[in-house]
């Protein structure tokens, strides 16, 4: 049987794994909101109150990128929670650190893509409150599960 230690190490190797590709989808939680920015931007009816127009593409973008980060983070306090169930032997506090540090990845991730960015887009300015969201979302969901069970149910390990 695998110690604290063991489990950490493939928790941490596998959830870098999937945070990588989780990161994808992030961006494509993002698209309807960059899509929204990017059209009105070429639209030239918009000069006038174009401000309000680009924070409602923001907008859109943020919820679409936290929706899809807030899944990776409901899968990560689900799989933790349920690893803890059946192995009680294991040190829970060590396990909810790497887990949050792990669901966090994605939204790091794409961060960092950002940051390397000379012109920021509305995908990568959203990224910045994205970041916000899901860690402050780990937690509630952590605390709160029956959030995490309204919206993301769907998810496995989350029951």
């Amino acid at each position: 049987m695998l110690s604290t230690i063991g489990y950490v190490v493939l928790f941490a190797f596998g959830g870098t794994l999937l945070a990588a590709v989780w990161t994808f989808l992030v961006g494509f939680g993002g698209a309807p909101g960059a899509a929204l920015a990017y059209k009105l931007a070429r639209n030239e009816n918009w000069h006038e109150g174009s401000g309000n127009v680009s924070m409602i593409a923001l907008a859109v973008c943020v919820i679409g990128q936290s929706y899809v980060a807030l899944a990776f983070s409901a899968l990560a306090v689900g799989f933790t929670r349920d690893l803890l169930a059946k192995r009680p032997g294991l040190i829970g506090w060590i396990i909810w650190i790497v887990a949050f540090f792990i669901s966090m990845l994605p939204t790091s991730f794409a961060a960092k893509d950002a940051a390397r960015k000379p012109q920021k887009k509305t995908q990568d300015v959203a990224t910045t409150f994205t970041f916000a969201i899901a860690g402050s979302g780990f937690w509630i969901f952590v605390l709160f599960p029956v959030v995490m069970k309204a919206a993301w149910g769907w998810i496995p390990y989350v029951n």
